[in-house]
């Protein structure tokens, strides 16, 4: 169990957050997605992901550390947007959505 969450933890492009999202409800799931899919956000931090695997398994990567710290930054917004799926962070002033409460996730009005 212990090897299998730690390869998941290590290894989890956003698609598959997203998965994990939804064992918590769909409004987290889908909410997560509106926010984050196709944006540069997601780009990066899944960029992140594959480069690391290529360093793991295939002994080198494609990327610099000027784009590693890049990507690293523009890649936060993927952690924030679990943490309001979850419910664990603030929008705008306003509590954010706990599963279970609410029929939309707070990222489903924002405007990105």
């Amino acid at each position: 169990m212990r090897a299998a969450v730690s390869r998941v933890v290590r290894s989890i492009k956003c698609h598959e957050i997203a998965g994990i999202l939804g064992w918590f409800g769909e409004d987290c799931k889908t909410g997560f997605q509106k926010a984050v899919n196709n944006t540069p956000a997601q780009a990066a931090y899944d960029n992140i992901i594959v480069n690391r695997q290529h360093v793991a398994y295939a002994g080198g990567t494609n990327m610099t550390l000027a784009e590693v710290e890049k990507a690293f930054a523009e890649s936060q917004e993927v952690l924030e947007e679990v943490e309001i799926a979850l419910g664990l962070k603030k929008v705008g002033g306003a509590p954010a959505s706990v599963r279970g409460t609410s029929p939309s996730h707070p990222a489903a009005s924002r405007s990105r």
